[in-house]
């Protein structure tokens, strides 16, 4: 039982980094933000963070290459838009 979760991690780790190879390629870094901010966006849809969807956005965020200043920055930004 523990060896098949820990392959189910596994495999949704490598699809994190497969689509984020994916958007790497394809995404100008304005792009990245943009998306950063709709994931902000659909976290804070229940109007609070919960502590695993901030680690998971700062997961995606360190997969795209996204600065941490600019992180900040977009979660500030997605909290005077709501």
């Amino acid at each position: 039982l523990e060896r098949a979760l820990i392959e189910k991690e596994i495999k949704k780790i490598n699809s994190f980094f497969k689509y984020g190879q994916i958007l790497n390629e394809h995404f100008t870094y304005q792009d990245k933000l943009d998306f950063i901010f709709c994931v902000f966006e659909v976290a804070y849809s229940d109007n609070e963070l919960h502590f695993k969807e901030q680690h998971l956005i700062k997961q995606i965020s360190d997969i795209l290459n996204i600065e941490r200043q600019d992180l900040i920055k977009v979660k500030l930004e997605i909290k005077k838009y709501l």
